[in-house]
């Protein structure tokens, strides 16, 4: 419970000061947002393919100094706070990636260090190692509603390899589409 009151605390003082503006109710229209969401997701990805190579940004919230990862609650603040003030992701994303976070910390215990780390063997976003960032920036996408401001979208395209695709959460929070969760088997539930 502390863990979490530690992310927590800078998110409160983050969205403290925001305007508040009335929370829309209407379900969301597929063709009228289907613009809208793909903006948010290519633009995630244009913003988090600089983020995660640029070495002012990048930030390591993976603390190797010890028998066992453990997560540097600090580094893992300043890491999603940066998401957080894109726009492009929901208030409870870095909530919820703190959780899969404390998940992939318990199961380190159990992991030399020297060995790949459960979690730690893919970008979590791209789900993959390398990736062809046109992809995830000018693939259409397919949206369906499921919920009220809230909805599933995919990325799809075509290539040498078959139809690629990849699925999204958004919610609509304070009157604009934002990421809830990436679609990623890292193998931790």
């Amino acid at each position: 419970m502390k863990n979490i009151l530690f992310l927590a605390l800078p998110l409160s003082l983050l969205f403290a000061c925001q305007e508040k503006k009335p929370v829309e109710t209407a379900a969301p229209s597929p063709s009228a947002d289907s613009a809208a969401v793909a903006e948010v997701i290519h633009g995630f990805y244009s913003w988090y393919d600089g983020f995660i190579r640029n070495e002012n940004t990048r930030i390591d919230f993976v603390n190797d100094k010890g028998p066992h990862l453990t997560l540097d609650s600090a580094k893992f603040d300043a890491y999603y706070i940066h998401f957080i003030r894109t726009g492009f992701v929901s208030r409870e994303f870095a909530l919820n990636e703190y959780a899969f976070f404390q998940k992939c910390e318990q199961l380190w215990q159990n992991e030399p260090i020297g060995d790949v780390p459960s979690c730690l063997d893919a970008d979590k976003y791209f789900c993959a190692q390398d990736w062809d960032l046109q992809f995830w920036t000018q693939s259409p996408v397919r949206i369906a509603a499921t919920g009220e401001n809230q909805l599933k979208a995919t990325l799809y395209a075509s290539d040498a390899n078959g139809l690629m695709e990849r699925s999204f959460e958004l919610k609509k929070e304070d009157g604009k589409w934002v990421i809830a969760a990436v679609e990623c088997d890292m193998g931790v539930n």
